[in-house]
């Protein structure tokens, strides 16, 4: 009897830690419609993790906030508007989130607006600020990105002119 409690005794402290990965990693809901969420720029992990919990996608903020500590994407995780679906594990989650994997708008600007036109309908299709698409309008990383040449009289006057 003594023999048979040895082995037990350490099946049970190595499966412990597995069976709770595998609880608290697992999906609260089964698979279905997704649901936004948001990732605000400078937002800490803990943050991220409570808000995670409180919006019913993970069962702990406390799993997560290590998930993301032990694999080393605490600080991977991208701001931005995501669509995470329903029956999404923690990693998953983590991926989606690390990788930047943000939720996609389609629309169409018609011919002929301005920046500050095209700044209120994305306002108003609550995609972004106004503001915010401006400042993107004249920012030199985005604009070499893609390779738009920036008209520097029309820079100054646009920005006070709106």
């Amino acid at each position: 009897m003594r023999k048979l409690k040895a082995p037990l005794l350490i099946c049970i402290v190595c499966a412990a830690p597995i069976l709770l990965f595998l609880y608290f990693n697992s999906p609260l809901h089964s698979p279905g419609e997704s649901h936004s969420f948001t990732v605000n720029k400078g937002e800490s992990v803990r943050s991220i993790a409570n808000k995670l919990r409180a919006e019913g996608f993970i069962r702990s903020s406390h799993f997560f906030l290590s998930l993301t500590r032990i694999t080393g994407k605490a600080r991977l995780i991208k701001s931005g508007q995501y669509d995470l679906e329903g029956g999404l594990r923690n990693t998953q989650i983590l991926h989606v989130l690390s990788k930047g994997i943000v939720a996609t708008v389609k629309f169409t600007i018609p011919e002929g607006y301005t920046m500050r036109k095209i700044g209120d309908y994305l306002e108003e299709m609550r995609i972004t600020t106004s503001e915010n698409f401006i400042e993107a309008c004249y920012e030199t990383a985005i604009l070499n990105k893609y390779q738009i040449p920036l008209i520097q009289h029309r820079f100054h006057t646009s920005r006070s002119d709106g």
